[in-house]
């Protein structure tokens, strides 16, 4: 006996590779939104790009579920999704590539500290994706992070650094996530963690850059990180900490782990500061 749905669920497309349009994309959200819905998508057998031309706001409840199929791309000039405060939500299965903005090129969601997020992105692959300031791929603020089985790669970030991710002051949470060849001007070319607790399992950290600020890989300010199984390999900065860079009274535990070939261009610690 099938399932029934869930209430607000919605569908993009009909079975065509045509039908899959942003306008259609645009009134399954709305539809989701209204009601802790899903949406999937129809698009075909075959691989789609879905190429937009603003951000899509996404309210509590909602899961976007590509199946492994679908692209959405920023077109290098939009971010692809906003998580209203205090909203719970879930991406899986899809590629986020090519979103811009000047905090989160694909994704960017703040709470607050009465009424944090959460975001939970599984099997999703962010590439290409750019902010002018900070976290290249996603950017969180007061917001409970977790991303799971996916690949972080070729995104970029200004100043504020965070190259793939920045997160800010609540959780975040990385298991089997690869984060490779991101670069950020200033501080972690990888990723940010501020504030907050990380906890990094079977994550691989290779290839990335700081290119004017320290921690090539990761930088951690004035929080918590417990590493389990990590690989930090080839990343580099220009100032401390080629491979990881931790700061303001920042308490790391990491276990059956390897740092190699990093370097740092005119600090210290190649692999570790």
């Amino acid at each position: 006996v099938a399932m029934p749905a869930l209430a607000g669920s919605t569908v993009v497309g009909t079975g065509t590779p045509g039908s899959c349009t942003e306008a259609a994309l645009d009134a399954a959200v709305t539809v989701a939104n209204g009601s802790f819905g899903i949406v999937t998508f129809n698009c075909g057998a075959a691989p789609k790009v879905i190429v937009l031309s603003h951000a899509r706001a996404l309210a509590n409840g909602v899961i976007v579920d590509g199946g492994n199929l679908v692209t959405l791309s920023g077109g290098n000039f939009t971010r692809i999704f906003q998580i209203f405060q205090g909203s719970a939500v879930d991406i899986r299965n899809i590629q986020l590539v090519n979103g811009s903005a000047a905090g989160g090129g694909a994704i960017l969601s703040v709470g607050s500290s009465e009424d944090p997020s959460t975001l939970t992105l599984s099997n999703v692959r962010l590439a290409d994706n750019t902010s002018s300031l900070y976290g290249g791929a996603v950017a969180v603020a007061q917001t409970h992070l977790t991303i799971v089985d996916s690949r972080i790669e070729g995104n970029t970030a200004g100043a504020e650094g965070g190259g793939g991710v920045s997160a800010n002051s609540a959780t975040l949470t990385l298991t089997n996530v690869d984060v490779a060849h991101n670069s950020a001007t200033g501080e972690g070319g990888g990723l940010v963690s501020w504030f907050q607790t990380a906890t990094l399992t079977d994550v691989t950290l290779r290839g990335n850059e700081s290119v004017t600020g320290n921690g090539g890989a990761a930088s951690v300010r004035a929080g918590t990180l417990w590493g389990y199984r990590l690989r930090v390999d080839s990343n580099r900065s220009f100032g401390d900490g080629g491979g990881l860079w931790f700061w303001e009274g920042t308490v790391a535990t990491i276990e059956d782990s390897s740092l190699r070939w990093n370097t740092q261009q005119s600090g210290y610690g190649a692999g570790l500061y």
